[in-house]
């Protein structure tokens, strides 16, 4: 039996018996050790006359001497339960699901608590290095009776309550900072200034519209707004540092609101888990204005200019393999050419033909590459023509649909581009200057190091100074999160003229600093509820409630600039080059193979135009003669032949005749 079988007729028992339920818990449980040494379970003649006073208030009747009454959660039942007379004590044991005794929150096998198979024991806090914790049923004050799960060797999977218990019905002192420069985290209500809304505060205090029920009512906690005070806010430019301050002196118990985690702060106040992370970008003026040399290149910019160099190539490869079957097709054009021009012709000549026949081939690959088709197709094309022509046929569609996709990218994007699209690009520039908030300044130059030493770094309270900024020449540039840039874009067109460029510059967790008498508490809370996935649906609702779209084309959103453009390169087009320049070599291929066979017998002398007659000719006997003697194909081609045709001259001429035929198919 498997232990999968094991554990199918475990859980089947489990619903029928209190003792197969306590042996399955234990075994699914952690494996049970002995207490640490350095934190002993208590004994019963150690435990304090003060720890068993709740349990004078038992109203149930155990049996003696095996169970005895005692409260295990005054909030939740004062009768108390009837429990081993040991419980707790002694040794690591599962207290909780043990023998005959099963707690309450551990007999539903279906949805008990996970600490119900884990092992404890009551120790003393003042002699136990291990994490301890109070249980429910030692309420009294003064007692050192603590329950310690570590000291078995668990994890604390008990005090999730305990954990949340500072919150738990606690009245918070909440301060808030400016309205947050996203304009949906934190805002003040357009009707009620002394109202504030924002996905940040309906995650903490839940909305009132009934939306969201915030981490106030889910652990009944109650606050009143604490305003920051003057001093502060006078000592920092920042409103969010200065409500961290705050936190810092225990003039309030937390600020909400969207909180960089930046060292500075982390340094005053406890904060609690990452609530969103921001990402910050450079922001750049537009720059529509290009030069005539990147206008007239723009219809080269799909392509890499290796992809072009190959393209070409293979274009002109085509067009000479198409001329040169055709041409040499032409059986009239070498019997037309006298002895005199063959044998006399000048080097002008010559060159002027080569000149001819390479701007045929250029004038035939152009226009079949802009056609798509080869433009100098014969009328009854042979076999090696068909073959070029369709590698060709197939690679011009591929390249020019690419090239028409990537043409249209092309145009579209480097149509606008921004003056400064990095970094260096402003550092190298001797009058840009670059705008940031004061609040990550120092976060930035410890990254970007090259602004440490330069007076090109300018510190703005916040992003509506730092766009004043710019606008009035001080800045070139500044430093923005990207819901910031979403933002300003959408609340007029004011700005349009600014566009993000490049790739993210640095990123900061989001937070509430908190008090540390709640941290734990609120930094679960909040944790939980993040794991849990359910602050990104409050997040995106804030965000179309308070801030809606766009009203600059959605350009705000994206880099202008050539990077967002990827040209093809030679990678992207192998697949149509292999395929044309293959088709191309195996057409040629197919063509001279008859002639490769056949080559070596030779046409008469050119002009001589000698009628082939039945008649021996010596001289033709001769060349055969010592052909045979020099190449054992020829031998071998040349044995299926009677003698009387080898010696025919006719014969001759007739067999490369049909060669050709071969070729062409006009046999067929």
């Amino acid at each position: 039996m498997t232990r999968l079988h094991i554990h199918i007729v475990a859980l089947y028992l489990l619903r029928n018996t209190k003792s197969v339920a306590a042996l399955y818990a234990r075994r699914l449980s952690e494996e049970l050790f002995n207490a640490s040494e350095k934190c002993p379970c208590l004994t019963a003649d150690q435990l304090p006359d003060s720890f068993f006073l709740l349990d004078l208030e038992c109203t149930k009747t155990c049996e003696d001497g095996i169970t005895r009454c005692m409260v295990l959660d005054s909030t939740k039942n004062k009768e108390g339960e009837c429990v081993p007379v040991d419980y707790g004590l002694g040794r690591c044991e599962y207290w909780d699901d043990y023998a005959d005794f099963t707690r309450r929150e551990c007999q539903n096998k279906l949805s008990m608590e996970p600490w119900c198979g884990s092992a404890w024991c009551f120790v003393d806090e003042n002699n136990c290095e291990r994490p301890n914790i109070k249980r429910d049923n030692n309420p009294i004050n003064g007692t050192n009776v603590m329950t310690s799960y570590e000291t078995c060797g668990n994890v604390d999977t008990y005090s999730e309550g305990k954990v949340l218990e500072t919150i738990q019905g606690a009245h918070l002192r909440i301060s808030f900072p400016g309205d947050s420069s996203d304009g949906y985290t934190l805002l003040t209500d357009p009707n009620n200034s002394s109202k504030k809304m924002g996905s940040m505060r309906d995650l903490m205090l839940g909305s009132d519209d009934g939306h969201t029920a915030g981490l106030a009512k889910l652990h009944n906690f109650t606050w009143e707004v604490k305003p920051i005070s003057n001093n502060s806010l006078g000592r920092y430019s920042s409103s969010y540092t200065a409500c961290v301050h705050e936190v810092a002196l225990n003039e309030t118990d937390m600020c909400i609101g969207a909180f960089w985690t930046t060292s500075e702060r982390l340094l005053l106040t406890p904060f609690t888990t990452v609530i969103y992370s921001d990402s910050f970008y450079l922001v750049s003026f537009k720059d529509s204005q290009r030069d005539f040399l990147d206008t007239f290149l723009t219809p080269l910019a799909p392509f890499t200019n290796d992809a072009w160099m190959w393209l070409s190539l293979v274009v002109l490869y085509m067009a000479g393999a198409v001329n040169l079957v055709q041409t040499y097709n032409d059986e009239n054009e070498a019997e037309d050419d006298s002895s005199d021009d063959g044998e006399n012709k000048s080097y002008v000549t010559r060159v002027k033909k080569f000149a001819c026949i390479m701007g045929d081939n250029l004038y035939y690959g152009v226009t079949s590459m802009a056609k798509g088709e080869v433009t100098s197709e014969s009328e009854e094309p042979s076999v090696a023509e068909k073959i070029i022509i369709a590698g060709f046929m197939l690679f011009a569609l591929i390249v020019l649909t690419a090239y028409t996709a990537s043409s249209a990218a092309a145009l579209v994007v480097d149509n606008t581009g921004v003056k400064y699209d990095n970094l260096n690009a402003i550092l190298s520039s001797p009058s840009a200057n670059l705008c940031i908030e004061n609040a990550i300044a120092d976060m930035f130059m410890k990254i970007n190091t090259g602004f440490n030493n330069t007076s090109k770094l300018i510190n703005k309270e916040n992003v509506a100074a730092m766009m004043e900024a710019m606008d009035n020449g001080v800045c070139a540039a500044c430093v923005m999160k990207q819901d910031a840039i979403d933002y300003i874009m959408a609340q007029d067109d004011e700005h349009c003229d600014k566009l993000r460029a490049g790739d993210v510059l640095l990123t900061i967790g989001n937070a509430y600093p908190v008090s540390s008498s709640y941290a734990s508490a609120l930094t679960y809370a909040s944790g939980k509820t993040v794991n849990e996935g359910k602050y990104e649906p409050l997040r995106d609702r804030a965000k179309q409630v308070y801030v809606g779209s766009g009203k600059c084309g959605g350009d705000e959103e994206s880099s202008s600039s050539d990077s967002e453009f990827e040209k093809l390169g030679t990678s992207e087009l192998l697949a149509p080059l292999i395929i044309t320049s293959g088709c191309t070599t195996i057409g040629l291929l197919v063509f001279f193979w008859p002639s490769l066979m056949l080559g070596h017998l030779r046409k008469p002398e050119v002009g001589t135009k000698k009628t082939p007659s039945a008649t021996t000719d010596a001289g033709s006997i001769d060349t055969l003669v010592g052909d045979l003697e020099h190449d054992a194909a020829l031998r071998e081609f040349l044995h299926k032949l009677t003698v009387s045709q080898l010696l025919s001259r006719a014969h001759y001429e007739y067999l490369q005749h049909q060669m050709y035929n071969v070729t062409s198919c006009k046999s067929l």
